[in-house]
């Protein structure tokens, strides 16, 4: 199975609000899950922004259980992981989800509402009605009210008026622009949010992930072979242009790169000929996961761990979640946990801890 996958699919069941199972915390204890959603520039200095989605379970005296949800958001210097701000806001018995982070704002959505908690300022936190009216500070040309405020599937910060206009919103200014479709992936308007990749990746066939080295060649870890799929090697697909994927499906030719096994091998990132990657030393119980950059220039790991050395485990558990920074250089790494448990920012480069929060 692909670890990364799971790992994916476990971070959008979180972050859409904490589940409620028979494993539930005793009276007053607050669980939650906290991860790395993106970098945010303010005075000209880079910071770093985590969110947690926390829920808090109360036994009442006549043994009713009740269900409260919080938002916390941390920010801190970037280059020490210093906390510098940090707000943590109740919002009652709805969980809410977080939709994604600007240069000023976190934003998070609930009872159909969306909700702004300020970055650099502690326990500020801008309500719908006061968020309306500080987009329409900043853009005299919505004359009409503004009817609702969304985010879309291109991350984008998007307003909506009475009369049916939709605007743009822009992540540094909120300023808004008409719509049109050369805005909607313009980065300018799209809000941050867990990168779980780095590198140009796009999904080939219906179960393996590839990393597109150009518009006709992709890097695939696969065994392609049936009858021992634990056996991972790196491959190149050739095959006609994505534009038509179904005749690119039809075509495409693998070449064996390499004659390195990886175990149940998942790549995370690409980035200068080098490959972060997952694997196994062994399978069975006796086996560990290890992360690594392979160098696919050199046939050789730059360096390799095991993953649990990077980050603060917890006891019985091996499931962690795993944020790139945006430039590619560094990647986030922490313990999938109902409890919360520091996050390491690791160096892809030499594999080295640079600090914990």
């Amino acid at each position: 199975m692909k670890q990364l996958l799971r790992f994916s699919l476990f971070l959008l069941v979180v972050l859409s609000g904490s589940s409620c199972s028979e494993d539930l915390a005793e009276d007053g204890t607050k669980r939650g899950v906290i991860n790395y959603v993106g970098k945010s520039k303010h005075n000209g200095k880079n910071y770093a922004v985590f969110v947690y989605s926390r829920m808090e379970t109360i036994e009442s005296a006549d043994q009713s259980t009740g269900y409260f949800y919080y938002w916390l958001t941390y920010t801190l210097d970037a280059k020490t992981g210093k906390q510098v701000y940090s707000t943590e806001y109740e919002i009652g018995d709805y969980s809410g989800a977080f939709i994604g982070v600007s240069d000023q704002y976190a934003f998070f959505s609930a009872k159909d509402e969306v909700y702004a908690i300020d970055l650099y300022a502690n326990n500020k936190i801008v309500k719908p009605v006061a968020l309306k009216a500080l987009i329409r500070s900043k853009n005299q040309q919505i004359k009409q009210s503004i009817a609702r405020i969304e985010v879309d599937a291109y991350r984008n910060l998007r307003v909506i008026t009475s009369s049916g206009d939709l605007y743009l919103l822009n992540r540094t200014t909120l300023k808004g622009k008409l719509i049109e479709d050369s805005l909607k992936t313009d980065p300018a308007y799209q809000l941050s949010f867990i990168e779980n990749f780095y590198g140009n990746t796009q999904l080939i066939g219906n179960s393996s992930l590839g990393f597109v080295l150009s518009d006709t060649t992709t890097l695939l870890l696969e065994s392609f072979n049936p009858s021992n799929s634990y056996q991972a090697f790196l491959h190149k697909a050739s095959h006609p242009s994505r534009q038509n994927y179904v005749e690119m499906m039809r075509n495409m030719q693998y070449e064996k790169l390499d004659s390195a096994v990886f175990l149940q091998g998942n790549i995370l990132g690409l980035s200068d000929n080098g490959l972060t990657l997952t694997y196994l030393n062994a399978l069975g119980s006796s086996g560990k996961e290890y992360i690594g950059l392979y160098q696919l220039d050199k046939h050789a790991f730059r360096w390799s761990k095991p993953v649990q050395s990077l980050y603060d485990p917890v006891e019985n558990s091996n499931t962690y979640t795993l944020s790139w920074n945006p430039d590619g250089t560094s990647f986030f790494i922490g313990a999938a946990s109902n409890n919360y448990t520091p996050f390491s920012l690791v160096d892809a480069k030499t594999g080295k801890v640079k600090w914990k929060f």
